[in-house]
């Protein structure tokens, strides 16, 4: 875990020990900073590869930890924690939310339920959980929108600069909350409503050409454009929308519905939403049965799934999670499949 965080370090802020920055103006730098790393290849690019090799270890110990802190010495505590707090910092520097929503508001909400339905904790302990996960995901958004403050100031007057929006500020939301949360508001509902109304145009758009797999995150666009250039890109559902409406593909959300609705057609992603609840519920199942750190780090993840679905697919957008999803995937899986490699004689009746 502590290597995968080093190892991420030097690829996304250029030192292997991430900057503390107390200037709010250099925020939006480094976000574009980080935002042109993606777009281009360079050394950076390497180190990516190599944490995104190691992150399915980083996910098992993120969360796997918790399981066995008791048994854990002191050098393996501070290590942890160090590798905790250079997370956050390494996400607060480039001005990126989502690492610190998995360790601010998703790790503790994983945990939450994990300790509360095995009835491992009870009492006061149950209190805590609670209270971290309500206090991180008030942490989580007050810098969320701190950012966004930075990187649009426009928006705390309650304009959109990306689509030229306006919010009207009136209305039973408006007579609640003080102003100074007016922003904030706007800000979330923004975050959630984008995705849908992109998921409202692909369901209205019947012209187009499936990706069959290859559209289902960025990530996978990416790639795929790479090896097949644009001649399949171009027809499929999300380009269309963009060349008709406007509405980009790598810039605007457009919920995880969409990105199924473009690879297998509304009926098709149904089917594809059916998969993942039956998975996630199989997991969860597995999880509360045997304690495992590899269900639990993988219900970690499918969590992330789920909260993100009104934005995007997040799971396969980057390199990290989608490997880390496909290698807890093989051996959660493997868990089901027992072998004899060793052929012993059976021990003899009673």
């Amino acid at each position: 875990m502590l290597l995968s965080v080093l190892i991420l370090s030097l690829a996304r802020t250029g030192s292997i020990l991430p900057p503390i920055s107390l200037k709010p103006s250099l925020a939006n730098q480094d976000y574009d900073l980080f935002v042109q790393r993606n777009l281009t290849r360079g050394w950076w690019t390497y180190f990516e590869y190599a944490f995104a090799l190691l992150s399915p270890l980083f996910f098992v110990a993120l969360t796997g930890a918790s399981l066995h802190w008791h048994r854990l010495g002191w050098p393996h505590r501070i290590a942890y924690i160090f590798a905790f707090a250079a997370y956050l910092l390494i996400y607060a520097h480039i001005g990126v939310n989502r690492g610190l929503f998995q360790l601010l508001v998703l790790l503790p909400l994983t945990l939450g339920l994990y300790y509360v339905f095995s009835r491992r904790l009870a009492g006061r302990m149950t209190w805590i959980m609670i209270s971290s996960a309500v206090l991180g995901s008030a942490l989580f958004l007050w810098i969320f929108i701190f950012f966004i403050s930075f990187r649009d100031p426009p928006s705390n007057v309650g304009h959109f600069t990306p689509l030229n929006l306006d919010a009207q500020r009136s209305g039973a939301i408006y007579e609640i909350l003080p102003p100074a949360f007016y922003s904030g508001y706007e800000t979330v509902a923004r975050y959630l409503g984008l995705g849908y109304y992109g998921l409202s145009l692909a369901i209205t758009e019947t012209e187009y050409q499936l990706g069959l797999g290859l559209t289902s995150s960025m990530l996978v666009m990416r790639k795929a454009n790479a090896l097949l250039g644009d001649n399949w890109y171009f027809h499929t559902l999300l380009p269309v929308i963009e060349q008709k409406y406007n509405w980009g593909v790598w810039t605007l959300w457009h919920s995880a519905f969409a990105w199924f609705i473009s690879d297998f057609g509304v009926a098709g992603s149904l089917i594809a939403i059916l998969i993942i609840g039956i998975w996630y519920g199989l997991v969860w199942r597995s999880l509360l049965m045997t304690n495992s750190v590899v269900a639990l780090s993988l219900f970690y993840m499918l969590n992330m799934m789920i909260l993100y679905l009104p934005a995007n697919n997040q799971l396969l957008q980057s390199a990290d999670t989608f490997i880390s999803l496909l290698v807890l995937s093989l051996v959660f899986i493997a868990g089901f499949f027992r072998r004899d490699f060793i052929n012993t004689p059976p021990a003899p009746a009673g």
